[in-house]
């Protein structure tokens, strides 16, 4: 049973990670822009140079370059068609200067990440906490990349994958095909999200801001390359491999599953006894004072935790959940300026740089303020203009903005199967639990600008006329603001979010 029980959690988990694409959104670094050569050879190598502009505005280690791989496990989003063999003659530089590889300051490393998804550069370059740039070139050549399918010679290539961490500013991607292609004779795939030109027998993409994955697909006359230069490619041989792959996988699954189902029903019921059990021992025995003297969350647990520790993920009711993804964004936000990474400067707020490491979600936060403020010096300011900056891209790139909230969600802690197996766990349910239950006594209805206000004058984003916020059944009353300032700017632009991530699901 024990066994059965560990699987079933191992499931949940991977359906979890559905959720979420990979993102290091801790990371203390801009990529404020890339461009990349791809020259396609005669002989099916493909050389590849990438020209790197990154920003650390404090103390860094440096850089990693991720690059997926096609491991045929479904964990990244690289296909058959996309898969290479090799990567081989790698070189690297910064600010011109060739880099050697090894292992201290001012060298690189390069290795394939454990579970085969990735091969990882990673750039030994530390910086001593002032704003610096830095540009670093990374040469490399393909094989294997380039496919004959259907009388023609495909390029189809994932430059920025699931396995890269950053978000990448003024991305522009140069195709250069071989010498007896023209301009006329490149096909490209369908893809409305990129700027697509050809100049000569370049075939040039462009996309201002990548928040997930930058891919290529392009199609040539395979007459130009050696006889045998191309790996062959069929459709349909490929999805037959498919077919045969998930049949071998899937079938000791498909027997599990028959087991099983009713022990998944079972433990997401017994999840959910424990925690009505908890719940109803605790609203039965309540007191006044209780309420009274409950002030704030336990220690050790934040607001955000908190709400997805008492209302988690409702696969029954997804809209629920969608609904309060983007009022969870603002309690981070909160919990920023609690910790003083937010910091109002007269009509406007300034989004600092962590010293110390700090939770995903909120690094990831702190990432999508700046990405939208307006730059002052070394400094990130939300202005007026801020919401603007945001409605923008909610209108243009709202795909974007679902993915990025969809992320952010994910990057919150959740307790998992064995929480309630430790009965200090049990009274931190109870406790914040209680914090709940007095909330909604109490009926508190702040705006989102109220709750900033108050943050900024001291009050902590636990304490329930901050906290009520998440319980609010209205975010247009919560967050719609006709004010002009750097907070309205920011409340408004949450709404904006608000909008496109609920209308996403």
């Amino acid at each position: 049973m024990k066994k059965i029980v560990s699987v079933l959690v191992a499931i949940m988990l991977l359906f979890s990670l559905v959720f979420s694409f990979s993102a290091n959104a801790a990371s203390n670094l801009s990529v404020v822009g890339l461009t990349v050569y791809a020259d396609l050879n005669t002989d099916g190598t493909v050389d590849i140079t990438e020209i790197w502009q990154i920003e650390y505005p404090d103390a860094a280690e440096g850089f990693t370059r991720w690059i997926d791989l096609y491991n045929g496990s479904g964990t990244n989003a690289v296909t058959a068609i996309q898969k290479f063999d090799e990567i081989q003659n790698l070189s690297v530089s910064a600010d011109g200067k060739q880099m050697e590889q090894g292992s201290g300051n001012g060298t690189y490393s390069c290795n394939t990440s454990a579970d085969g998804s990735s091969y990882d550069i990673v750039i030994a370059d530390k910086t001593d906490g002032a704003v610096t740039e830095r540009e670093y070139v990374i040469s490399y050549t393909l094989t294997g990349a380039l496919k004959k399918t259907d009388g023609k010679a495909n390029f189809s290539h994932i430059f920025i994958g699931k396995a890269f961490q950053y978000t990448c500013n003024n991305v522009t991607v140069n195709i250069n095909a071989p010498a007896g292609v023209s301009g006329e004779d490149i096909e490209f795939a369908e893809d409305t999200s990129k700027t697509i030109s050809v100049s000569g027998s370049t075939a040039v993409y462009q996309m201002n801001r990548v928040y997930d994955t930058f891919v290529v697909d392009v199609s040539m006359p395979d007459n130009v390359f050696n006889e045998g230069a191309l790996v062959s490619y069929s459709s349909f041989s490929q999805i037959a491999s498919d077919v045969r792959n998930f049949a071998v996988t899937a079938f000791p699954w498909i027997i599990l599953a028959v087991a099983v189902v009713l022990v998944i029903i079972l433990v997401l019921y017994t999840d959910r006894i424990k925690r009505l059990k908890i719940e109803k021992k605790t609203a039965k025995g309540i007191k006044e004072e209780d309420l009274n003297n409950c002030v704030g969350l336990p220690a050790g647990i934040t607001p955000c935790a908190a709400y997805k520790m008492l209302v988690p993920y409702s696969k029954t009711a997804p809209k629920f959940t969608s609904k309060k993804v983007p009022c969870l964004f603002g309690l981070a936000v909160l919990e920023c300026m609690e910790k003083g990474y937010i910091k109002q400067d007269g009509k406007n707020l300034v989004v600092e740089t962590p010293k110390e490491e700090i939770n995903a979600y909120l690094a990831s936060v702190l990432n999508f303020l700046k990405t939208f403020s307006a730059k002052n010096g070394s400094k990130y300011v939300i202005d007026e203009e801020f919401y603007s900056r945001v409605s923008n891209e909610c209108e243009t790139r709202y795909d974007d903005i679902a993915k990025y909230l969809a992320t952010f969600y994910s990057f919150i802690p959740e307790i998992n199967g064995k929480y309630f197996k430790d009965e200090k766990n049990v009274e931190n349910y109870k406790n914040t639990y209680l914090l709940k239950l007095k909330i909604q006594k109490l009926d508190l209805k702040y705006s989102f600008e109220d709750c900033v206000k108050k943050v900024l004058s001291g009050v902590t984003p636990d304490n329930p006329e901050v906290f009520g916020m998440i319980f609010d059944t209205s975010a247009e009353k919560l967050f719609k603001t006709k004010n002009e300032d750097g907070i309205n700017a920011l409340s408004n632009s949450i709404y904006a979010m608000y909008k496109v991530f609920v209308k996403s699901k």
